[in-house]
Order: C-alpha cells, then sequence, then structure tokens
C-alpha cells in the first residue's frame, strides 16, 4: 500500500515539472515572438524616419514583409517640422505598436513623444 502512495505522489510530481516545462516553452516563443514583433514595428519606424529625412513633405503609409511577419507604417505630416508615425509589427499572432511624434527634422530629427 505504501508503494502505490509512493508511485502516486511521484507520478503527480512528474506531470507538475512537465507542466510546468510546457507553459515555460510556451512563454519562451510567446515572448520571442512579441521580440520579432518589435523589432518589426522599429523597422517599419526607421523607415519612416529615412523617408521624413529624405522629403520633409513627406506623409503616407508603407508595408514591409519578413520571413516571420509584417510591418506597417502611417506617417502624417502636421506641419513644416511636426509629424507623427504609428507603426505596428506582427509576428506569429503577437503584435507591437509604437507611436511617434516628432517636432524637429532639421538639422537632425527630434522625437518628442515614444509610446509602446
Amino acid at each position: 500500500m505504501m508503494v502505490i502512495a509512493i508511485s502516486a505522489v511521484s507520478i503527480a510530481v512528474v506531470i507538475s515539472l512537465i507542466d510546468s516545462g510546457i507553459n515555460s516553452t510556451r512563454n519562451s516563443t510567446n515572448l520571442t515572438a512579441l521580440s520579432i514583433a518589435r523589432q518589426y514595428a522599429n523597422a517599419c519606424l526607421e523607415e519612416s524616419l529615412q523617408s521624413i529625412r529624405d522629403n520633409n513633405n513627406y506623409s503616407g503609409n508603407l508595408a514591409l514583409s519578413f520571413t516571420n511577419g509584417a510591418c506597417s507604417a502611417t506617417t502624417t505630416r502636421i506641419s513644416s517640422a511636426n509629424f507623427t508615425i504609428d507603426s505596428i509589427g506582427s509576428s506569429s499572432g503577437s503584435m507591437k505598436r509604437i507611436s511617434t511624434s516628432i517636432n524637429q527634422t532639421d538639422p537632425k530629427i527630434t522625437i518628442s513623444a515614444w509610446q509602446e
């Protein structure tokens, strides 16, 4: 009888450890996808900043595709030196959004607000 009780406890411990490992793997996968989504959002944001640098009158949309996801950005020109950029990156079902405001473009671009 004691052997059965010890076996039952051992099985419960093993099942708990396996479940914990599976949950840890899921969380790790979700964090990786979220990190990749953030990198993609940053990529579209950087492309938008370069478009503003190349053309101070720029206003528009862009989209980029990657092996594991995509990003898009909308740049709105508010005035000669003021812009907003909303960028979204996605990967494996995870999404990351970055919103920025720019209040200077010359001699260098200055980001006045950043929100993730």
